[in-house]
């Protein structure tokens, strides 16, 4: 994984995670705070239904007292003690009961309003937990024509032989009253109702909260003796549609500045890889001697420094090459000179002693003169054309120039060289690979091909059977050049000098021409090395630069 693809991910992390914090510690707040304040607001709602319930039981009892207090009631009660219950209508009454029924002290009814299938029928209420001496309210199950009711009722004896039992249906009158005042959800369910939440109602306490997912419930009227149970369901998160609302919003500006931080990210690192790409370049171009061309940065700032520092190091680096080229090069004159008195010296010696000889033989008269005449002779025209072989070549080494460089390709080079070597190349001695023919390459095509001719040259005559292959190719802006022999390889001793002027194996050699080649090599900014072959063979690696300067 690359710098800008981490650096990316980390822009990532860090807008991404701060977000989804937030909306995590906000959304689990936010659940928590509804909760308690649902739970604190369905607590408050249950004391309003349990005092609405007390003052509609007090209206209920209220209602029956008045009920009681009408003459016509009391006509009926007459009715009742002379044992004419078929004369009494209790439906005349009008008391916006359910029912009105008159039962004897033992709960047997004698007369009913809206039921008449009653009369005979033990009331509802179940005993002996009842006592129907005594006024009081009561919670049951009713029926009717219609089926069952939930009912709150009221039973209030009128003298010790009769009583009067009478209620109100817990219908959906009674809920959307309910409902008016509170936003609450209720539900009537009977014993037999399987959907019940509670269950069995029998052991819930009337008044408190119990929670059931998120809502919470109470049991507002009825139990397991009334045979039905009233519920309220109190959602605790009622706001949960606004909450919701504000998680989105928040979510979207979460969304947004991530998106924000992501796209920062992005031109950020775009901008941070495309300073350090051109910083990379540069220092390539630094690699490949290249120390003229000052680094510049695509904006202020740091980068800007660093491409700064680039080019001041180039400067200095620059100088200091130049410093050490001239060093260099008169510590090679130096040596050069010092191998020069050496090669020289080399011929004098026999010149010097074949001149001693013929003037010796000269003054002594010997008669072998003209003999030795011609042999000093010999030696000394042989010596002399050495030593002008020797200075041919010093000379030719000094004046080389500096390359002048066009744009050219190397299949125009090879070119030549094939027409130069056309015999090599049809007895098989030399084969020549060129894998970068449409390339074009900044150089002196005259000297690289001394280079070449030279090299392929030295490998020829390694051995009478050597046989010579010379490979170009192109990779990462640069040309190879590889020149192998089959020959005995290179020496030791020319392996460790490297390009040591006048160190030579060669018979008559003076150990220039690799040192012309490196030189050459250099001079267009390129590297050179020699090596011997795993299979037997020497080789040359030269590596040029495709553009200079």
């Amino acid at each position: 994984m690359t710098l800008t693809t981490r650096t990316r991910l980390y822009f990532i992390l860090m807008a991404l995670l701060p977000a989804l914090i937030i909306i995590a510690v906000i959304y689990f707040h936010s659940i928590s705070e509804l909760k308690r304040s649902g739970r604190n607001e369905a607590h408050r709602n249950l004391q309003r239904l349990i005092a609405f319930d007390k003052v509609y039981k007090e209206e209920l009892k209220k209602r029956i007292f008045q009920l009681i207090s009408l003459p016509e009631f009391e006509n009926m009660v007459l009715l009742l003690k002379a044992n004419q219950t078929s004369k009494i209508d209790l439906g005349r009454l009008q008391s916006g009961f359910d029912f009105i029924e008159f039962a004897d002290s033992s709960g047997i009814v004698r007369a009913s309003a809206g039921r008449p299938g009653f009369i005979g029928e033990q009331l509802p209420i179940k005993r002996p937990a009842v006592d129907l001496t005594a006024d009081r309210h009561y919670e049951t199950t009713e029926y009717d024509r219609h089926g069952r009711h939930a009912a709150f009722t009221y039973l209030s004896p009128i003298n010790e032989r009769y009583l009067l039992y009478a209620g109100q249906y817990i219908d959906k009158d009674y809920i959307e009253i309910i409902r008016s005042m509170i936003p609450v959800g209720i539900g009537i369910y009977y014993d037999t109702d399987s959907t019940n939440p509670f269950g069995s109602s029998g052991d819930i306490s009337r008044g408190r909260l119990f929670e059931k997912g998120d809502s919470l419930l109470a049991l507002l009227a009825g139990g397991r003796q009334a045979g039905f149970s009233l519920i309220a369901l109190f959602n605790v998160m009622e706001d949960k549609p606004v909450f919701f609302s504000l998680l989105k919003i928040t979510a979207a500006v979460a969304l947004v500045s991530i998106l924000i931080a992501i796209l920062t990210g992005v031109y950020i690192t775009g901008q941070t890889k495309k300073e350090i790409n051109n910083l990379i370049e540069a220092s390539a171009k630094i690699a490949g001697g290249d120390l003229t061309t000052p680094v510049m940065a695509y904006e202020e700032g740091e980068f800007s420094e660093l491409a700064d520092s680039l080019t001041d190091m180039k400067t200095r680096l620059k100088n200091t090459l130049e410093k050490l080229s001239t060093t260099e090069k008169t510590a090679a004159w130096k040596e050069i000179g010092q191998k020069i008195a050496h090669e020289v010296k080399n011929p004098l010696t026999p010149i010097a002693i074949s001149i001693d000889d013929l003037k010796k033989s000269y003054n002594e008269k010997l008669p072998d003169f003209e003999k030795t005449l011609t042999e000093t002779t010999t030696i000394i025209k042989k010596e002399i054309s050495r030593l002008t072989f020797l200075l041919d070549q010093f000379v030719k080494f000094a004046r080389m120039t500096p390359p002048e460089f066009v744009s050219v390709n190397l299949k125009n080079i090879l070119d030549e060289i094939r027409q130069l070597y056309g015999r090599e190349l049809e007895s098989g001695r030399l084969e020549i690979l060129n894998e970068s023919e449409s390339t074009q390459v900044s150089l002196d095509p005259e000297k690289i091909k001394q280079v070449l001719i030279n090299l392929i040259k030295n490998g020829l005559e390694s051995s009478p059977d050597a046989a010579v292959r010379l490979t170009v190719a192109e990779g990462d802006d640069r040309i190879g050049i590889a020149v192998e022999d089959t020959g005995p390889g290179f020496p030791q001793e020319i392996l460790e000098s490297g390009f040591k002027p006048y160190v030579s194996k060669k018979k008559g050699g003076f150990g220039l021409g690799l040192v012309i080649c490196a030189r050459i090599v250099h001079d267009h900014g390129g590297t050179i090395e020699i090596y011997n072959q795993k299979n037997g063979g020497g080789g040359v690696r030269i590596s040029l630069p495709l553009k200079h300067g």
